[in-house]
């Protein structure tokens, strides 16, 4: 097994006509898989964003597409009030984080609307590389969520990445969440979530035979329950962050990225200016009305600084 290959299984949007139908109806979700079975084209998710007006209709399933939106909200001191939310294209990198160890922490995994009913079990499967001796080494490490429709995880700054070394060029990171609704996984991921340890994969004073093993064991587990029956892959992503000043690039700095998922034709209509993070709510909401909570799956990620020793 090749640590270092995000494993194939694709998300419901990237998957055969067929294939899309079988997993709709595993979960329940037969009105939406009678409609692709009549008219394959998909439509929009949501009507086009009216400014200081409400959102329009959903047409579709939030959990059909898998275009990115990344944004970034800077470091603030407690009490700051609603943060603004920039494109990771136009902050600065901090060029100090190159080499330098930094902890990717779990601020926030919103579902909006994710396929099938009731309480969504979350794996959340991430990879990375970490540099070692000048030498990237590939780690996988997997969370744990359950998570009710238009909810968030009950959880903030959950370490995921404790130590990692950032490669002299910059810092790889993927995500992929896989919603689990076969009754046996969902049995095996409350055990496995009763005996996991809390402060995540810790890159620092473990030995690599030991990382090397945890990595494997995290990579076996998600790319198992990706294919098993009544399991979809929802939200995926593959994100790169350098150092430089090109624009067209993501940029690493220390702060929180909030990664939302949206379908392909938002994208040249987005505008991050209209958006800002409330730290007394946890919730990302509209400029003009804090009743106006953004309509999308999204997951927010934190990188700051390693102090440990």
């Amino acid at each position: 097994m090749n640590p270092s290959t995000w494993f194939p299984d694709q998300p419901l949007d990237k998957l055969p006509l067929k294939q899309q139908v079988a997993k709709l109806r595993e979960v329940g979700e037969d009105k939406v898989a009678d409609r692709f079975e009549m008219t394959p084209k998909k439509v929009s998710t949501v009507s086009r964003i009216v400014r200081h007006k409400r959102w329009g209709p959903f047409q579709e399933k939030l959990w059909m597409y898998t275009s990115l939106i990344l944004g970034y909200i800077s470091p603030a001191s407690p009490g700051s009030g609603p943060q603004p939310i920039h494109s990771v294209n136009n902050i600065p990198a901090d060029p100090t984080l190159r080499n330098a160890p930094i902890t990717i922490a779990l601020s926030s995994l919103r579902i909006a609307a994710y396929p099938g009913k009731g309480i969504h079990h979350i794996l959340l499967h991430c990879l990375t590389r970490n540099w070692v001796a000048g030498k990237a080494e590939y780690v996988h490490f997997n969370a744990v969520s359950h998570v009710g429709k238009d909810e968030y995880t009950p959880i903030q700054g959950y370490p995921i990445f404790v130590g990692l070394n950032v490669g002299p060029e910059g810092l790889v990171f993927q995500c992929r969440t896989i919603n689990v609704k076969n009754e046996q996984d969902v049995a095996f991921l409350n055990s496995l979530e009763t005996g996991a340890p809390k402060g995540g994969l810790q890159l620092t004073n473990t030995a690599q035979s030991t990382i090397t093993e945890l990595s494997e064991e995290a990579f076996a587990l998600a790319k198992s329950l990706a294919v098993h029956n009544r399991n979809i892959v929802v939200q995926d992503f593959s994100l790169g962050f350098d150092f430089s000043t090109i624009p067209t690039r993501y940029h690493l700095a220390e702060g929180s990225y909030l990664a939302v998922q949206l379908p392909g034709d938002q994208l040249p209509i987005w505008d991050w200016k209209e958006w800002v993070y409330s730290p007394d709510s946890g919730q990302v909401m509209h400029r003009a009305s804090a009743q106006w909570i953004i309509p999308f799956n999204y997951l927010v990620f934190s990188i700051s600084r390693y102090n440990g020793t």
